[in-house]
């Protein structure tokens, strides 16, 4: 395939690019900057305030809002302007993003035509290259539109996001991240030995085990579950608190109330960590996959520790952030040990 060089370049610059939007998208959770622009203009917002008056004017339509109105009324003008500026960027980034997507996108297909040599094509077929990379891009699309499907539900008289948009929000740009390996890895074949696909099994339970947690973790975020029971490993002096599950909820109360949502997040970890050692110890026995496996081990136990200290710390804001990053790295060594077991087949 032509340019495959440099399809590997771009390919590895918008995972670059995908980790600092996830990076970005912490810090304006955290610092609570998501409902300070109350609009979505694709174009025209992509204009910041110039002027003293124009912040003042982004200043006046944020004041119109419940967030304002009901928890900050006592905000000043730079306050504002601190969590404006957070959140202006995590959108900025995302526009970055598409354009970085979409115009190399179309250069390698359709003016440097670098797939009409593609190993992968039978006689009278085409590349599926130009669909893959197109299927990319439509989850980068439909990632913008549910951050602001996230956004507008903190627009309401409830002057908070939803946690559950919030986790599809994340878990979508943990998808383009991890879509984006699985092309790098296509376009990069190795020698796979025969016994890869024996860890198969157990890369999928891990891997989706992981997708739980991940779940679970924006959740945390979401309900600010992360600020209360700052002690480990009992949560307070109690190893089950009261009120994990409330009678009139049932077992929703494990994805809607606070203690409940921190209470699955901390103790699902414990066999998520199991079982990612043991991929990843296995995975170590396999001369192709020794990398990896180290990787993964590796990865799993600082998850474990940055966990662990997040809590800790009453979620510091440094900490949290490196949480949330190398989630997304722990992610792709299970996906890419899965990977290339299906590669074996």
């Amino acid at each position: 395939m032509k340019s495959r060089r440099s399809i590997l370049i771009w390919l590895f610059l918008l995972q670059a690019l995908i980790l600092c939007m996830i990076a970005v998208g912490g810090i304006t959770r955290l610092t609570e900057s998501g409902l300070s622009m109350t609009d979505w203009k694709p174009i025209l917002g992509s204009v910041p305030p110039l002027s003293e008056a124009d912040w003042i004017g982004r200043f006046e339509q944020y004041k119109q809002f419940p967030e304002f109105i009901k928890l900050r009324s006592d905000m000043t003008l730079p306050e504002f302007k601190f969590i404006f500026i957070w959140e202006y960027l995590h959108r900025m980034l995302g526009r970055v993003i598409g354009l970085v997507y979409l115009f190399p996108m179309l250069y390698f297909v359709w003016i440097r035509k670098a797939f009409r040599d593609d190993p992968e094509v039978e006689s009278g077929r085409s590349s599926p290259w130009p669909r893959r990379l197109s299927l990319g891009f439509m989850l980068l699309v439909a990632q913008g539109l549910m951050g602001w499907f996230m956004v507008l539900s903190g627009l309401s008289d409830r002057p908070a996001v939803s946690h559950f948009r919030l986790a599809a929000h994340l878990s979508m740009a943990f998808a383009l991240f991890l879509y984006l390996a699985s092309l790098i890895i296509r376009l990069r074949p190795r020698p796979v030995a025969p016994e890869a696909k024996s860890l198969r099994g157990l890369a999928i339970l891990t891997f989706l085990c992981l997708c739980v947690q991940v779940v679970f973790g924006a959740f945390v975020a979401g309900l600010k579950a992360g600020k209360v029971f700052n002690t480990w490993p009992k949560m307070g002096r109690s190893w089950i608190p009261e009120g994990v599950i409330d009678p009139a909820l049932g077992l929703s109360s494990l994805v809607q109330l606070v203690p409940s949502v921190q209470f699955v997040h901390r103790w699902l970890a414990v066999p998520v960590v199991i079982l990612a050692c043991w991929l990843g110890w296995k995975a170590m026995k396999r001369s192709d996959l020794v990398a990896w496996g180290k990787i993964l081990f590796a990865l799993v136990l600082a998850q474990f520790a940055l966990g662990v200290w997040a809590l800790l710390s009453a979620v510091a804001l440094p900490v949290a952030v490196a949480h949330q990053l190398n989630a997304c790295l722990v992610l792709l060594a299970t996906f890419a040990i899965g990977f290339r077991g299906r590669a074996a087949d």
